[in-house]
């Protein structure tokens, strides 16, 4: 006689539930091992970017003579017509000695008629172009680089010590404006160099 074999398809719960446990284990393992992953290259790639506009910079003043206004000026030709750092236009001389691309990144350009740009530069946006900065003797006269995206004084904080050891918001290469320790806008300023 034989007996009949009933043959089941599928999975016991306790089957499924071991499966689970195991994912659960697992993801919880994987996922904050990525994320700092990522988080690390954001740093590099802040740390890196900055040095390459400041770079940029370098050399385009270097063939041309004139400090840009915008970002855009290191990786496209200016016209003639586009002001400077101090204001004044580039003019067809300062052009015909540009070599660029200074600077091999996308850019975005926010507004055309208000010139600003944005870069992503890591943690943050290089926004607003180039200026001369805001800040006193014995700073004025250096180009600062405005970053957005800061979203409160702990990121502005880790940038400051990314760029310049964390001097804070006073000192050092990275500045940001507000009452001791906030930041006002999401913005930070790195000072790039003089003029």
């Amino acid at each position: 006689m034989l007996k009949k074999r009933s043959s089941r398809m599928g999975f016991t719960l306790p089957e499924v539930l071991v499966t689970v446990a195991i994912v659960a284990v697992l993801a919880a393992i994987v996922v904050p091992t990525v994320t700092n992953q990522i988080s690390k290259g954001d740093d590099t790639n802040l740390v890196s970017n900055v040095a390459d506009i400041r770079t940029g910079i370098t050399a385009l003043v270097s063939d041309i003579r004139k400090y840009p206004s915008r970002l855009q000026n290191i990786v496209t030709v200016p016209l003639a017509t586009d002001l400077d750092l101090s204001g004044g236009a580039f003019g067809a001389t300062a052009v015909a000695r540009w070599k660029g691309p200074y600077l091999s990144t996308s850019m975005k350009a926010l507004s055309n008629t208000l010139k600003t740009d944005s870069v992503f530069v890591g943690l943050a946006f290089a926004v607003d172009s180039l200026a001369d900065t805001l800040f006193v003797a014995p700073n004025k006269g250096m180009i600062g680089l405005k970053l957005g995206g800061v979203a409160n004084t702990a990121a502005a904080l880790h940038i400051d010590s990314l760029l310049d050891n964390g001097d804070g918001q006073v000192a050092g290469n990275v500045r940001w404006l507000g009452a001791a320790p906030a930041v006002t806008g999401n913005r930070v300023v790195v000072l790039l160099m003089g003029r």
